[in-house]
């Protein structure tokens, strides 16, 4: 029975494949900047453990918060270049500023400030008159905080004197010198004013470029280790650091991996593109986490821009999707306490009792759960992605959405006051109840989504566990039933039943062999023509999208499109993202159509050919019958046909397998291809001044426009050559295995009726047939024993 055991190979790689899969439960946590994603995870796992507002700017790296049997922190420093990179942008800030000369360093190009000045012009840093100056001062107050809390911000560490305690924020001058002695580099003012700071300057030079996991035991003790927890997440440590992975012994993180993606909306976004790529990577759940100000969109960006939808569209039409979405709103106890002064205020006017805080925080969350889910499903539907969209993508993506906003768990948090209560300090929360803050609510859903896809994981090893013992139970009952009657019918009876049976087969063998060759070549033929089709028709969406962009461009400050022009493309303070806009378009497109023309016509030419065969083997088994019904026996028939069943079965199982493989890579080499492509347009149109003098917008935005279709052109031949590709790949291991040329079901129950092995079984003697028959039942009874 060779084509059982290939069936049977290819039933036992599904089944480890799903043995194998991720067990744990991958939640990122997703949100602009300073939204509150660190503290609602602190507040989740009930402790400090991940940095108030991020790990500072010098990163774009995702945290993860993972359980362990004994807690470690593994940590990954910044290395000397990426600090010299953030010291050279404040020294020359504070040149632009006034507050320190040029000056010539070790490796350092002399600069005059005119030359400063065009430098940063060059990096598409605003210049004095220019109107994005206000926000380039926040990054830069925010920046020098940043490293004003390395230098202690006031702190002690290790017992160490350290400045006071009330210190205020010192010099600009003072903390760039404390960034240069941490390089080992000489200061630009008093070197004396860095002696107050000298103990945390000491600390964070030791780890420059370094990684060190931190346990308790190498802490010296639960103590110790939460002071080295507290001064990598939150501490003057926390801006140095690259990457932490915190592992906690808590029973909450069993089977959870907490993920605190990087604030996305930042310039060049690089948290849009973590988040992307934790998406595409296989995350099981997305929260995110907004203000209580009803950005829906930001939400709706979010979503586009961390793959989520595509991710849903490639789905297609499932009753369990890749991922759960999660909305979690911050800050609505701000909101809670203004009212609560307010209506308290008022009580001692009319003498009313003061209202219950509670009460009043709970009626404010039941309010915005009830209105948000409405306004996110608005701001999806307004989503330029529907632009120009023909009927039938756009009423898919609308039932993508719809289903998306149906299953939307929203829940309102006040993380702050969840871990004041968890942490003892009470006296310190508004909300004084764990149950009001949300919290407990937002974990049983976490545990929910856990426990769904722990069910998800059960159910698809137990449906290839059970397919396998299935194929193995019929293989072993059509052998035990071969092996049964050792004697009794004439040798004659049964080759002239064979002979008369090879004449009734040989016309169903003709018809079996047509319709295999006309399905078969549909198989391969039609899903390339599709896929070029898919490709085109997503081009010239794209295509539309790009005219959109342009006449969107003309109604943006000419500065702002500069900025982009200096950023290949991009410049998020005024939402202008060339590649990101063009990919995702894209990328939607071919994911709206993949599922219904591909992956459904995959699924329909093998169940048709499935279906053929199955009625051809039954009319054999009925011929069979038909000439000699004591050779065939009902349970060869039942056989048969369960075997062929469960070929369908399996390949279409294990075609879906394959495919999911496929829909990770696609976002990401379009990606690279397009972003290349405007990097070197807009590199050149720089070179050859195009954005200096008269008519300057109108040339940045042919710049634009030209390499833009430039770069479709480009990604229509790359997603054709990546798909065709992946699906070459699949119809040949298909080819090789159930749809192989020499796949003959009609000639596998042939071989089965009229086998060789009965004409030896009847001859051989009574010894033989005991030792395959206990074989048989032993192979039976231990099938009888598994449970999946």
């Amino acid at each position: 029975m060779p084509k059982v055991v290939d069936t049977a190979d290819q039933l036992a790689e599904t089944l480890e494949s799903a043995l194998s899969a991720r067990a744990d439960v991958r939640v990122g946590f997703l949100g602009e900047s300073q939204v509150g994603k660190s503290s609602l995870i602190n507040a989740v796992v009930g402790r400090i453990a991940l940095p108030s507002g991020g790990i500072g700017p010098l990163t774009a790296q995702a945290t993860r918060v993972t359980y362990a049997e004994e807690e470690a922190l593994v940590v990954r420093y910044h290395g000397a270049r990426k600090l010299r990179e953030v010291r050279l942008n404040v020294e020359a800030a504070l040149v632009r500023r006034g507050e320190i000369a040029p000056l010539r360093d070790a490796g350092d190009e002399v600069l005059t400030d005119e030359e400063l000045l065009h430098d940063l012009a060059a990096k598409g840093e605003p210049t004095v008159d220019d109107p994005r100056k206000q926000a380039a001062q926040e990054r830069f107050e925010y920046l020098m905080n940043q490293l004003w809390h390395m230098l202690g911000a006031g702190r002690n560490v290790e017992g160490a004197a350290g400045p006071p305690r009330d210190a205020l924020r010192p010099s600009n001058v003072i903390i760039l010198d404390g960034l240069r002695a941490m390089l080992g580099e000489q200061p630009r003012g008093d070197a004396a004013a860095l002696e107050p700071y000298a103990p945390f300057i000491d600390d964070v030079r030791r780890r420059v470029g370094t990684e060190e996991t931190i346990t308790a035991a190498s802490a010296g003790g639960a103590r110790e280790f939460n002071r080295a927890l507290w001064a990598r997440a939150v501490g003057h440590l926390a801006p140095m650091v690259e990457e932490l992975e915190v592992r906690l012994s808590s029973e909450l993180l069993r089977g959870l991996t907490l993920v605190d993606l990087p604030g996305v909306g930042v310039t060049g976004d690089p948290g849009g593109q973590v988040a992307r790529s934790f998406v595409s990577a296989g995350a099981h759940a997305l929260v995110l986490v907004m203000r209580n100000n009803g950005l829906t969109d930001t939400i709706a960006d979010m979503l586009e821009r961390s793959g989520v939808i595509t991710t849903l569209l490639f789905d297609g039409e499932t009753e369990s999707p890749s991922i759960h979405v999660m909305i979690a709103v911050t800050y609505l106890d701000v909101v809670a306490k203004d009212r609560y002064a307010r209506a308290r205020q008022e009580a001692q006017y009319t003498g009313e009792p003061p209202p219950d805080k509670h009460a009043l925080f709970q009626a404010l969350a039941q309010e915005m759960v009830d209105t948000l889910r409405a306004q996110v499903h608005k701001a999806l539907l307004a989503s330029s992605a529907f632009d120009e969209l023909p009927p039938e993508r756009k009423a898919r993506r609308e039932a993508t959405l719809r289903s998306l906003c149906e299953r939307l768990d929203i829940v309102c948090v006040a993380a702050p006051d969840f871990l004041h209560t968890a942490m003892g300090q009470e006296d310190l929360a508004f909300l004084r109840s764990p149950e009001v803050t949300g919290v407990p609510r937002f974990r049983d859903s976490l545990s929910a989504v856990g426990r769904r896809l722990a069910r998800r994981r059960e159910e698809s090893i137990r449906t290839k566990g059970e397919s396998l013992a299935q194929l193995l139970e019929s293989a072993t009952q059509s052998i035990g039933a071969t092996y049964t009657d050792g004697g009794g019918r004439a040798i004659a009876d049964w080759e002239r039943f064979r002979t008369d049976l090879e004449s009734a087969a040989a016309p169903l063998r003709e018809q079996m062999k047509a319709s295999h060759g006309e399905l078969l070549a549909d198989l391969k033929k039609r899903p390339l023509a599709e896929i070029n089709l898919i490709c085109k028709d997503a081009q010239l969406l794209a295509a539309k999208k790009l005219d959109a962009l342009r006449r969107n461009g003309r109604e943006i400050n000419v500065r702002a499109i500069e900025a982009a022009l200096r950023r290949d493309g991009r410049w998020e303070r005024r939402s202008i993202n060339y590649p990101d806009e063009l990919t995702l378009r894209f990328v939607d497109s071919v994911a709206t159509d993949w599922e219904p023309k591909i992956v459904g016509g995959i699924r329909a030419t093998v169940r048709a050919i499935a279906d053929r065969d199955l009625k051809l083997v039954e009319r054999l088994c009925d011929q069979a019958t038909a000439l000699d019904d004591r050779i065939v026996s009902e349970a060869q028939i039942a056989t048969q046909k369960q075997i062929l069943q469960q070929h369908a079965k399996t390949c279409i199982n294990w075609t879906k397998d394959r495919l999911d493989v496929m829909t990770a890579s696609v976002r990401q080499e379009l990606d690279d291809t397009v972003g290349d492509i405007f990097k070197n347009a807009c590199k050149k149109a720089l070179a050859a001044g195009r954005n200096r003098g008269t008519g300057a917008r109108e040339r940045m935005l042919d710049t634009f426009h030209d390499a833009g279709t430039k770069a479709l052109e480009k990604a229509c031949v790359k997603a054709c050559e990546i798909l065709r590709q992946h699906y070459l790949a699949l119809y040949h291991e298909l080819e090789q295995n159930y749809l192989a040329v020499h796949h003959d079901p009609l000639q596998e129950a042939f071989n089965n009726l009229t086998s060789e092995q009965l004409g030896r079984a009847r001859r051989s003697d009574a010894q033989r047939r005991r030792h395959v028959l206990a074989r048989v039942q032993a192979a039976r009874s231990t099938l009888a024993e598994l449970h999946f």
